[in-house]
């Protein structure tokens, strides 16, 4: 039987791997700053550091810093959390999740897609929603099931998102998630270009003052020149703790060590 393959967006990523250049993805393949050439020569240094600190230390140290940085105080106090390799692994993960619940789920078009793609792969039910039609309804108070069908139970949301660059704003975010948890939708917040945002607020105040369930997806590898070395937080309501606690150490016991030393000066001197 012959099956036919599609190129996907990743496909042309591959490719411009070989590339001396490349505008295929949104890597950090930038030189190191001058700000950062202290943290590549203490390299030695945070091998030996990442060898006798205990993991849990190092996760919560890399949380509270990439919390810091977002400026998020309410991301700070959440204790909900796991760190993944890549953001790819937390989406899988959602995937996993999603798909041992039986969960319909909107995802927001358009959108990068291995999003789609590592979510069907999981088997889960997806329907798409416009980020036009979805944003415009937040904003003039027009979100009700003709927008978000009432048989969707998750909204996966992505700000900001990728390819368009759309950001939600302060009033539209808060819109949709207590319209979310006013009908019992889940929330997946796909934050991996956060750092890129330029109108910043505390989503996770919100989701937490919402009363909604939710997971959210950050990550270290679209803003740090660290050659790939990057961590994925997986933030997330407590009603959704013990799956996802599960899922997540079948697959993983815990991230890199020396990775989480590395990434959490990073993060602590771009917020100096």
């Amino acid at each position: 039987m012959h099956i036919k393959t599609i190129e996907t967006l990743t496909d042309i990523e591959i490719r411009g791997l070989s590339s001396h250049y490349s505008l295929a993805d949104g890597h950090a393949y930038q030189d190191v700053d001058e700000c950062y050439k202290a943290i590549i020569d203490s390299l030695p240094d945070c091998w030996s550091e990442a060898s006798t600190r205990p993991i849990p230390e190092l996760e919560f140290a890399f949380k509270q810093a990439y919390a810091t940085l977002a400026g998020s105080p309410a991301l700070a106090g959440i204790r909900q959390f796991k760190i993944c390799p890549t953001a790819s692994n937390s989406i899988d993960i959602v995937g996993a999740f999603l798909a041992e619940l039986n969960i319909k789920t909107a995802l927001i078009e358009p959108t990068f897609d291995n999003l789609a793609l590592l979510l069907r792969r999981r088997s889960v039910e997806l329907v798409s929603i416009y980020d036009d039609l979805l944003v415009d309804a937040a904003r003039y108070d027009g979100l009700g099931p003709d927008v978000l069908d009432e048989s969707v139970r998750a909204l996966f949301l992505i700000n900001p998102n990728n390819p368009t660059g759309r950001v939600l704003s302060e009033a539209e975010f808060r819109a949709i998630v207590n319209y979310c948890a006013h009908t019992g939708t889940k929330v997946i917040l796909d934050n991996s270009f956060r750092l890129h945002n330029r109108r910043p607020f505390d989503d996770y105040r919100l989701l937490e003052e919402s009363g909604v369930s939710f997971i959210c997806i950050e990550d270290t590898g679209k803003v740090f020149p660290t050659l790939d070395m990057k961590g994925s937080l997986l933030v997330y309501s407590e009603d959704n703790r013990p799956l996802m606690d599960r899922i997540y150490n079948e697959i993983f016991l815990c991230t890199s060590a020396f990775s989480l030393v590395v990434l959490e000066k990073f993060l602590t001197v771009t917020a100096q």
